[in-house]
């Protein structure tokens, strides 16, 4: 069995090689071996779009999580706007890539 990681961006990652890595040492040390996990990084207006259709929510989010698989073997659709994720970093005076971080953590939790 193997990990499996699937990175969208619609929404270019000017950093998507050390987001991927990222990916894969959080999944390491939750100790997630075996399964398919596809990020796709969005648009607020994108995300709005998915959080109505699939969770009846009329409006944007950071983050949405779809959890398809067993605790053996994950299949998760993990959804991150990355407007919201900039937007958030300057109203907590972090920045953009350290929110982007916290926004993975807490997907692959939900998984």
């Amino acid at each position: 069995m193997s990990l499996n990681i699937l990175i969208n961006d619609p929404m270019p990652l000017e950093n998507k090689n050390d987001i991927q890595s990222f990916i894969n040492t959080v999944c390491k040390e939750k100790n997630i071996s075996s399964g398919d996990l596809e990020f796709t990084f969005l648009s607020d207006a994108d995300i709005h779009q998915i959080n109505k259709k699939h969770l009846n929510h009329d409006y944007p989010t950071d983050t949405i999580t779809f959890n398809l698989g067993t605790p053996d073997h994950i299949e998760a659709d993990i959804y991150i706007s990355l407007e919201t994720a900039k937007d958030n970093a300057k109203t907590y005076g972090s920045d953009f890539n350290t929110e982007l971080k916290l926004y993975i953590i807490h997907c692959i939790l939900h998984c």
